[in-house]
């Protein structure tokens, strides 16, 4: 059977109880979403329904209330683990796109300069970067960041985001990315020791805490570089 739900139908401005532009559809375990607007995410959540089986994101246009759900919804994905594939198509422009949305609340630029190789954690494994490599684009998961320069090698945590790969041109927009020396281990250690207290209570949230683990342990890792 075939399940469709206009998660979304408001335009330009979201009013209470009406997201905008999105729909989603499930048929056989698998699920495509149409435009991706503001407050989609809270739509699927109040909907029941989940995001991981999503397979395909398709756009109509690029109005900004069909696609300013869009990173939010990403970065939720790589915090999931998320290990299965996903399609993004719409007209012509979509990496144009994609790209300007990573510029949405920059922190700092945390690395630029000329590297040989890359290699960090995306949903669907380790990914190792030469230059000249085909384009794509790819969702982050927490892991450790390689940069390989000629004065050697440089590691970073890196949590989430995703990554546009341009040939010859890597642009990570990352939730965060620290470098072995910006990391407290003092605060690493105590939110270790709360998600595993959540863990060992049974949280209802216990991906959230099974998560906070990990990029606990993965900053616990890192400092031991230092």
């Amino acid at each position: 059977m075939l399940d469709v739900c206009l998660l979304g139908t408001s335009g330009m401005l979201p009013l209470p109880g009406r997201w905008l532009t999105s729909l989603m559809t499930r048929y056989n375990g698998s699920n495509l979403m149409i435009d991706c607007g503001e407050g989609t995410q809270v739509a699927v959540k109040e909907k029941g329904w989940s995001f991981k089986p999503i397979d395909v994101i398709c756009f109509t246009h690029y109005h900004a209330d069909h696609i300013s759900g869009l990173p939010g919804l990403l970065l939720t994905m790589g915090n999931a683990e998320r290990t299965e594939p996903l399609t993004l198509i719409g007209p012509k422009g979509l990496v144009r796109v994609v790209n300007a949305l990573r510029v949405i609340a920059p922190e700092r630029v945390f690395y630029e300069g000329e590297a040989s190789f890359l290699e960090f954690n995306t949903i669907e494994g380790i990914i190792g970067l030469y230059p000249k490599h085909i384009p794509m684009t790819v969702v982050v998961a927490p892991g450790v960041l390689k940069i390989r320069e000629d004065g050697g090698d440089k590691e970073a945590a890196l949590h989430s985001g995703f990554a546009e790969i341009l040939g010859d041109s890597v642009t990570i927009l990352a939730e965060s990315v620290e470098w072995p020396d910006e990391i407290d281990i003092h605060r690493a250690e105590e939110a270790k020791i709360r998600a595993e207290r959540r863990i060992h209570d049974n949280s209802q949230d216990i991906d959230r805490a099974e998560l906070a683990l990990k990029r606990a342990m993965l900053r616990l890792e890192m400092t031991k570089k230092v």
